[in-house]
């Protein structure tokens, strides 16, 4: 099946690409602004699709353009089906919409206009339509005071900024149940109107948590993360952390014999694992959607490489036993571990996963997505 996502580059767009990599038999399509810059681009990337997952649009920004914006780019997703050369083949669109549509702003009403357009496409043509409506969404890699307020707290808290809340309610979903929920939709090709609950909260509340994560993770300890909810919103908040924070020292203190160090404690159940690397060889090129690995050198020397899934940045960290340091595997990054050392490489392993050492970890070359 191919299924082709506009906005691929934007914040549920990557996260989804991330997802549905790693599901057999589904070939991506991922379109950017480029696609949409002229009709025959945009019609190549239709021709190609069984399902489409519509996310492109504005979310910010002056009413009237936000809300011209995102029916122009319906309209042209729609001229662009409309023209594909296999007109006999039902193809399946998705359409990212909002809880907003219930509030009358112009962002709203703009969503629910290109819905309208979809459903009255689907009936013209025999088609597929599913109106996904989504609550507050927020997740890893957002772009502070556009996607999210969660993003502008974690930018700011991560950052030492000064931080405003309210008791202002808010329903919130992150990224990765967005993807599950769009891959079932998918999967057993639904259609319709199909809201998304997510958990109800209020302003200050997330803000007051992500505080707590922070005064906690700046001591090197995790916070107690009681269900899958302040889980996300902990990873969320430490991808802001990522990668100027880290690597981060023990607190160490030397001895006659040699030195000690303390290896930071955890709130949270997790399982601890000692690996030894011999020289020259290579760990890991995986990647984790909710997973924390927290890797400290007790000796000889390693050197991780990071990069951000579906980017080209390769991020290089070389971490010494001398040191006592330690570095966390940022979500959806792939990372591997090489020994660059001359003897044998021990490494001190903390994983909030009590399962086995590569439970909930997806293959993913460092270099390039090509080698997957």
């Amino acid at each position: 099946m191919k299924v082709g996502i506009t906005g691929a580059e934007g914040l549920v767009g990557w996260h989804l690409s991330c997802y549905l990599h790693q599901i057999s038999g589904v070939q991506l399509i991922r379109a950017d602004r480029s696609t949409f810059a002229t009709s025959s681009a945009l019609e190549t990337f239709v021709n190609g699709c069984d399902v489409i997952v519509h996310l492109a649009g504005m979310n910010r920004g002056d009413e009237k353009l936000v809300a011209e914006t995102n029916i122009e780019l319906a309209r042209r997703l729609i001229d662009a089906c409309e023209s594909r050369q296999d007109k006999d083949r039902r193809i399946h669109i998705l359409f990212s919409s909002s809880t907003h549509i219930h509030k009358g702003t112009a962002y709203g009403e703009s969503k629910k206009r290109c819905s309208e357009l979809f459903s009255q496409w689907a009936s013209r043509t025999g088609s597929l339509f599913a109106n996904l409506i989504l609550p507050h969404v927020f997740g890893e890699a957002g772009r502070p005071f556009y996607n999210s307020v969660v993003s502008t707290f974690c930018h700011q808290v991560a950052n030492q900024m000064e931080t405003k809340g309210n008791d202002s309610p808010l329903e919130l979903v992150h990224t990765h149940r967005v993807s599950q929920y769009i891959h079932d939709i998918i999967r057993n090709k639904r259609c319709g109107d199909l809201p998304l609950s997510g958990h109800k909260i209020s302003v200050l509340e997330v803000l007051d948590r992500i505080k707590e994560f922070d005064g906690f993770y700046r001591q090197g300890t995790v916070s107690a993360v009681d269900d899958s909810f302040d889980l996300s919103l902990f990873n969320t908040y430490r991808s802001y952390l990522y990668p100027q924070y880290y690597p981060v020292s023990s607190p160490t203190r030397r001895e006659p014999w040699g030195y000690h160090f303390l290896f930071p404690t955890n709130l949270i159940k997790g399982q601890t694992t000692i690996l030894s690397i011999e020289a020259g060889l290579t760990l890991g090129n995986s990647f984790s959607f909710t997973r924390l690995d927290r890797f400290c050198v007790l000796s000889g020397q390693a050197t991780f490489k990071i990069r951000k899934v579906y980017g080209d940045e390769v991020k290089t960290f070389i971490l010494s036993g001398s040191d006592a340091q330690y570095i966390d595997m940022p979500t959806l990054h792939t990372h591997k571990v090489t020994n660059t050392g001359e003897g044998n490489l021990i490494i001190l392993s903390w994983s909030n996963d009590m399962g086995p050492l590569d439970a909930g970890t997806y293959s993913q070359a460092v270099e390039t997505l090509n080698n997957v």
